[in-house]
């Protein structure tokens, strides 16, 4: 998400879209995705041969809670990308380059090899560094569920 790919800022949009998009459109749309006749989730279901798992969504009340929670992910998730991709794309270079100079290869600067240089790491990416933007993020996250109840 944050290396210079073609198409990446076209794929940001699309996952900042749902958070951008009003309460109400998300509300019709999910109503539409969790029907229990049309509802394109249990017509995809059928479609793949699991007609078997078809429920009422939201109205099995063992099954409502993680349905409207997942409607409250998939809208919070750009928020969430955009203030982490941030982060990430303000850690300087130089710690990098020190890594390197230091014999870190490129795969232990991302994280992803030997945990030298980050013995906790997010997504590859050292943690003291983005740990701001999660605490950050974590306030609005926990207003936003008690809102919700």
């Amino acid at each position: 998400m944050t290396s210079k790919l073609k198409g990446r800022n076209g794929f940001r949009a699309l996952l900042f879209l749902p958070y951008v998009l009003h309460s109400v459109a998300i509300v019709i749309m999910f109503k539409n995705v969790y029907h229990v006749e049309y509802g394109s989730l249990n017509l995809f279901l059928n479609a793949i041969g699991l007609g078997s798992w078809q429920q009422a969504w939201l109205g099995n009340p063992n099954l409502v809670n993680f349905s409207l929670a997942f409607i409250s992910v998939w809208k919070y998730f750009g928020l969430s990308m955009v203030i982490f991709i941030g982060a990430l794309q303000s850690i300087p270079a130089d710690l990098y380059e020190a890594a390197k100079i230091d014999g870190a290869s490129g795969w232990q600067c991302s994280g992803r090899g030997n945990k030298r240089w980050n013995a906790q790491a997010v997504d590859g990416r050292p943690l003291p560094l983005v740990a701001a933007s999660r605490l950050r993020r974590l306030l609005p996250d926990l207003l936003g569920r008690y809102r919700s109840f």
